[in-house]
């Protein structure tokens, strides 16, 4: 079920390709719209023969999980330079290339359907037709859009379910939300006074595995007579101002991918995450009134994959608390989710850390050594005005292959320049810098690049633009 779950969360990234406001080029909407289909048409699949799917389950959970972030990573861009275009040469070849292994695995799925069977890829529209209405299936999985939600509690009510497995809500706007436009979605589109929930009966699914939703839901606590933990809830994503207790931690002690949005100044007691020892990745945004020096946190040391949205949690906290776990390979932070000018790392600190995104406004001045993220490979410095430079000790680090600025902070560019012509004269070539834009490039101009071997430089093959 992790397959169904990811092409789920994949067919809700995608629905909204073909809005009329939407700045992906012509080329770039065709391929989501072949994405989108090749989901849609997968998971009609799944859904009618999962005893078949087994030779294709990791291989499509992970080519859902690239689709996804490809989209979702260019989508955040478009977001944060407004409605200015930007260059998508790279994103569209790396949709092409997402598609065709689409195309593969559907040839696969078609020869290995059984003769009589009348699923086929052209059906898939029919398919996402039927998806968009409230389901509960056989398979154990359910899916509706938001506007269905009390059908769907009412199905919930009345359905077998020992059975359910999967329950996704989808957006019922075109102008559906990826991960990185919920902000503008929840806080600017979504009724402030609304109070959408879960159902009670979400605590009696003993089966279920996977809980995808469109925007923030309440979630209830559980009731106080004696059901058992939902040991295989793998995914919870995004539940609203959720207060942490014992009973919450032992109804769902296998969670392994956690969203969280939190609209609320009061105390949740996020520290009580650090006894989720099976979390990977956890999600967690924070507005109006929100902050992290109310809430005392701490993470389990299982944390693969951290993204922090809001909060305002001081540097020293980023060190101490999250530089301190073990296993972390995957760090974000977003908007206003540090406080302070000053960040200084020490070492010992994020042992196993790979990816570093940084967007904080606020950041001046940043103290740190090689030793300090030994395993680091990729960093990204974006929204980051007043840095003036990366540290020196960041191109000593020597698993370091990437450093992207945006062109916004010439400082940081120039920077970045002097640290990979550094590493060159050491002999070190593997150290690549990219420049991102915002500014509107002419399709023509954008047809032309794409014939060149590699993207233009910004000066004879030190830093790549785009």
């Amino acid at each position: 079920m992790a397959a169904y779950a990811a092409l789920a969360s994949l067919v809700q990234t995608t629905v909204n390709r073909n809005h009329s406001k939407s700045h992906f080029s012509t080329y770039a909407k065709e391929k989501i719209g072949s994405i989108h289909e090749y989901a849609v048409f997968l998971l009609t699949f799944l859904e009618y023969y999962p005893e078949r799917a087994s030779r294709w389950e990791g291989k499509l959970r992970d080519l859902a999980h690239e689709a996804e972030d490809i989209i979702e990573e260019f989508t955040w861009r478009l977001s944060f330079y407004g409605r200015v275009k930007i260059s998508s040469f790279k994103f569209e070849e790396e949709l092409r290339n997402v598609t065709e292994k689409f195309g593969l695995i559907a040839g696969d799925v078609m020869d290995e359907r059984p003769a009589y069977s009348s699923l086929s890829l052209s059906s898939s529209s029919s398919s996402s037709s039927a998806s968009s209405r409230v389901a509960v299936t056989g398979n154990g999985v359910a899916i509706g859009l938001k506007e269905d939600v009390m059908a769907i509690k009412d199905r919930l009510s009345i359905c077998n379910l020992m059975n359910l497995q999967t329950l996704t809500i989808l957006p019922t706007s075109l102008i559906a939300p990826t991960f990185y436009s919920w902000k503008r979605y929840w806080l600017s589109d979504c009724d402030p006074s609304s109070h959408l929930s879960l159902p009670l009966e979400i605590w009696r699914m003993p089966q279920l595995r996977h809980i995808l939703l469109c925007q923030p839901y309440t979630l209830p606590h559980p009731p106080n007579d004696s059901n058992p933990p939902l040991e295989n809830l793998h995914t919870l994503s995004y539940i609203k101002n959720l207060v942490w207790n014992e009973n919450i931690l032992k109804m769902i002690p296998n969670v392994k991918r956690l969203g969280l949005v939190y609209m609320t100044s009061t105390e949740s007691h996020l520290n009580l995450l650090k006894h989720l020892d099976q979390l990977e990745k956890l999600k967690v945004h924070g507005y109006r009134g929100f902050s992290w020096q109310r809430q005392n946190p701490n993470f389990p040391s299982t944390l693969k994959k951290l993204t922090l949205v809001g909060g305002k949690l001081p540097w020293e906290d980023i060190t101490r608390i999250i530089g301190s776990l073990p296993n972390l390979q995957m760090l974000k932070l977003r908007g206003h989710a540090c406080w302070g000018e000053t960040w200084e790392t020490v070492d010992g600190g994020f042992p196993n850390l790979e990816y570093l995104l940084i967007e904080i406004f606020k950041l001046q001045h940043w103290i740190t050594e090689r030793s300090h993220l030994p395993r680091l490979k990729c960093l990204v410095l974006h929204s980051c005005p007043m840095l003036r430079e990366i540290p020196e000790g960041i191109g000593q680090i020597s698993t370091l292959e990437l450093i992207e600025v945006d062109h916004h902070n010439i400082s940081l560019v120039e920077s970045a320049k002097q640290i990979k012509e550094d590493q060159e004269s050491y002999g070190n070539y593997g150290l690549h810098v990219c420049v991102t834009h915002s500014h509107e490039i002419r399709r023509n101009s954008l047809h032309t690049s794409r014939k060149r071997a590699r993207p233009s430089q910004y000066d004879a093959g030190s830093v790549e633009e785009r």
